[in-house]
């Protein structure tokens, strides 16, 4: 299908199946490629849609702050209380040591900072 469109830096501001529409606005241009949004929220030809932008060093921070929440913060307030009563065993230590470690390693591996950070 036939698709009218007009662009403005690079954007595509209209687009319409109908070329009577079309011929209102003056000038177009036709494809019969998708046009499809872009993480900016405007709109592209498929083939011109930029790519996002790599996540920032604050914005990978946040992804690493909420999956430690996720996965063991409630075990480290766990761990806090029963130290302070004197009930978290040597087995219980070598258990939240385990998965510290497995939740560090899944981090660093899955939301490394771009400048090594």
């Amino acid at each position: 299908m036939t698709t009218y469109y007009k662009k403005e830096n690079n954007e595509i501001i209209k687009s319409t199946p109908f070329e009577k529409v079309a011929k209102t606005w003056g000038s177009y241009e036709t494809t019969k490629e998708n046009i499809v949004y872009g993480y900016d929220g405007k709109r592209y030809l498929e083939s011109e849609c930029p790519e996002p932008p790599p996540p920032s060093h604050d914005e990978i921070s946040k992804l690493r702050e909420d999956y430690r929440k996720e996965h063991i913060d409630s075990k480290t307030a766990e761990r806090s209380r029963k130290t302070a009563n004197q009930t978290w065993t040597a087995e219980d230590e070598r258990a939240y040591l385990d998965l510290d470690a497995e939740v560090t390693a899944y981090i660093n591996e899955h939301f490394p900072y771009p400048d090594g950070g």
